[in-house]
């Protein structure tokens, strides 16, 4: 649900108060100065800090690169009522292939994670949607999360991942079994 509103200043970023309620600015996105780049090739460095202001647009992917020499994890947050934005990261090579790692839909939170390494950052909003978020890159990840162990921990038999045939990509960490 959109929140009420009396003027733009009780609206998230990337939101303008109409007809007493929140919804999203389309116009915000051509305004989004903070992004990234609008390409993988025009993909500005992602600082280890949170970056309060961007705009996700349906029509305007953002993207950031991201060079570690450890492991890390990236969160997006963004309004609960809002659609949901997907975060896909990106091996740094001159031809993109698969992402090394995709966030799963969830309300309010994007997260991907990957190992030391240089990566690029894709940020895509729902169709039809502009979504007002922040980023922040968290460094010195003990124990990088894989695909398995979201949306929901398969650290016990009980929430075992169902997996197809074929060769699978996963982390395994001290106390973090996977089932």
């Amino acid at each position: 649900d959109s929140a009420e509103c009396a003027d733009a200043d009780a609206c998230v970023p990337g939101h303008v108060c109409s007809e007493g309620s929140c919804a999203p600015d389309l116009a915000a996105c051509a305004a989004d100065d903070l992004v990234g780049g609008v390409s993988a090739q025009e993909a500005r460095l992602l600082p280890e800090m949170s970056i309060t202001g961007l705009v996700a647009c349906e029509t305007n992917d953002d993207w950031f690169r991201v060079s570690q020499a450890q492991a890390f994890r990236v969160i997006a947050r963004y309004d609960r009522g809002d659609a949901p934005i997907v975060l896909r990261l990106y091996a740094a090579e001159p031809q993109l292939g698969e992402p090394v790692d995709r966030s799963e839909p969830s309300a309010g939170e994007a997260v991907v994670n990957a190992v030391a390494g240089d990566y690029l950052l894709r940020v895509q909003a729902a169709a039809g949607a502009a979504t007002g978020y922040s980023l922040e890159l968290q460094t010195g990840i003990a124990c990088v999360a894989d695909p398995y162990d979201r949306p929901w921990r398969n650290d016990e038999r009980a929430a075992a991942r169902e997996v197809g045939y074929g060769r699978i990509s996963g982390t395994v960490c001290a106390e973090d079994d996977d089932w």
